[in-house]
Parts: structure tokens; sequence; C-alpha cells
């Protein structure tokens, strides 16, 4: 899937012009699906528009941002990948920029998981072609492992 239009976070726009953008759209809709008193207002549309740039439109980035609205403010995702791009931008120069900004939100993303919950999710990295949940329990239980596999349903 192509990279959604992004709007140019250093630019002065109106509200109106900002939800035109695909990106935001897309951001704004998966939002309000996490919490839903989330508006797109003057106040959450300059780190808005952050955060569809920072992950340069890619939908399953801005989902994955998105979903971070149950702990988090849109101001503290963005200056979350703000931080994280940062870092990146130390990384492999061979790499495509589309590749960089998947592989930063995928890890920043991981970082926020709890420690069962990483040790649950690289138990299911066992898995190269999906798995069914007598497979999972087979793989997940054990003594480490305090994170119910009612989830993956």
């Amino acid at each position: 899937m192509p990279s959604l239009a992004t709007p140019d976070p250093g630019a002065t726009m109106s509200l109106n012009s900002l939800c035109q953008f695909e990106a935001v759209q897309l951001f704004r809709d998966r939002a309000v699906a996490v919490q839903s008193r989330f508006a797109l207002t003057n106040a959450t549309a300059p780190a808005v528009a952050q955060i569809c740039w920072r992950v340069e439109g890619i939908p399953l980035a801005i989902e994955l941002a998105a979903a971070r609205m149950s702990a988090l403010s849109v101001a503290q995702i963005a200056e979350r990948l703000r931080d994280s791009f940062e870092l990146l931008s130390h990384g492999k120069r061979t790499e495509m920029p589309h590749h960089q900004t998947l592989r930063a939100t995928i890890e920043w993303s991981y970082a926020l998981l709890t420690d069962a919950e990483r040790s649950l999710f690289q138990r299911l990295s066992v898995f190269a072609g999906g798995f069914d949940l007598k497979a999972a329990e087979n793989v997940c239980a054990g003594r480490e492992s305090s994170v119910s596999t009612s989830w993956i349903w």
C-alpha cells in the first residue's frame, strides 16, 4: 500500500485544509476509535500533522501511532516519534527511507510493551506462517508468561 499524502508540519494551514490530507483523516479516524473524545482542533492539529509527516504517511505506522491514544496524548506521541526518528538518522544509510520509518515505528511500539508482553511476542515469533489458538497456547504456556493468549482471537 502506498504512503498517504501528508501535510508539511511547518506550513500554516487552516484546520479544514489539514483535514483534506488522507494521512490526517486516517489518524483522526483511528484516534477516535481508541479515544472517542479525541477531536482534531487547532490545539491538536500541529501534533497530528507532525505525526503523519514523521511516519511518512505509512498507513500501518499511522495506525500504530493512533493506537497509543489510549495511553498518550497526541503531543506526547509526536514528541516520542521525533525522538525515535532522530535516532534513526544514524542507522543504515542503504535502507530506503520508508523502511527506516517503518522500522523505527515498530521499534518504538515494541519498546512500549511490558516485559510479559515482550515475552509473549518473542514466543509467538517462532511461527512463520500464522498460528491457531492451540499452537499459541502450547508455545506461550510457561512460568515466565503471565499474559493471557485470549487476545489472539
